[in-house]
């Protein structure tokens, strides 16, 4: 007999994939961003894109809200040291 035949309440801790470690997709919006930089509407609405994705998915998957919020800060700190160091690489413009 398994537990939800015996009427016990089965739960499960979901862990998603760390945010801060996605690093094709961590790469695609530094470059992203990097590229509409001129363009700050265009690089804030793909931006929100991006991270409303992200929430949207890990929602689905049942992540509760603080660890969505904890993860997409970790992706958004991670994107931002991606962007100093592709900058840095290639001289300012990536």
């Amino acid at each position: 007999m398994t537990n939800a035949e015996k009427g016990k309440a089965m739960s499960a801790i979901v862990i998603p994939f760390p945010a801060a470690r996605r690093m094709g997709k961590i790469r695609r919006a530094a470059q992203e961003l990097i590229k509409r930089a001129g363009e700050r509407r265009q690089g804030d609405g793909y931006w929100r894109h991006v991270v409303r994705q992200m929430a949207d998915g890990m929602a689905a998957s049942g992540v509760d809200g603080d660890t969505i919020d904890r993860e997409l800060n970790d992706f958004s700190r991670a994107v931002g040291f991606e962007m100093a160091r592709l900058q840095t690489r290639h001289g300012g413009a990536a």
